[in-house]
């Protein structure tokens, strides 16, 4: 178990997905694909498929996207690391900020034989870079 961390920046949205507003005040994104750029220990992208339940009287709610990164683990403890993670990460949003967030990410190519265990997702103003902290394990 190796703790890691790392900044995640949107940087292109490639595609809008569908959004819209439900009769209750909901407002509902679905399948929309943002391109991140990552610094810290792993350095890459993510291409991330989003999707969102966020109440607009609150800012609170939810969110969900089918997220594949590809990047260097720069502080592996082997040495530098090149690969690919997918997984499903989950996040609560409050006030319109990331404040927690959970999932599993799981390594292919130079990264086969590892999981990323998201442990908490952060984010100090919306839309903005939001931090993930994660343990990468080793599978047997």
């Amino acid at each position: 178990m190796t703790p890691a961390a790392w900044t995640s920046t949107p940087v292109e949205v490639i595609d809008p997905g569908k959004d819209w507003v439900d009769d209750e005040g909901v407002f509902h994104v679905r399948d929309r694909i943002v391109i991140l750029r990552l610094e810290g220990d792993l350095v890459g992208t993510a291409e991330a498929v989003q999707n969102l339940n966020i109440d607009l009287a609150t800012g609170d709610g939810n969110g969900w996207a089918i997220t594949t990164v590809t990047a260097m683990w720069v502080t592996a403890p082997e040495g530098e690391r090149r690969g690919t993670f997918e997984g499903r990460p989950s996040v609560t949003i409050r006030g319109g900020v990331m404040v927690s967030g959970t999932g599993m990410l799981h390594g292919s190519d130079g990264f086969e034989g590892l999981k990323a265990k998201i442990s908490n997702v952060s984010q100090s103003v919306p839309g903005g870079p939001f931090t993930v902290e994660a343990i990468i394990l080793n599978l047997p």
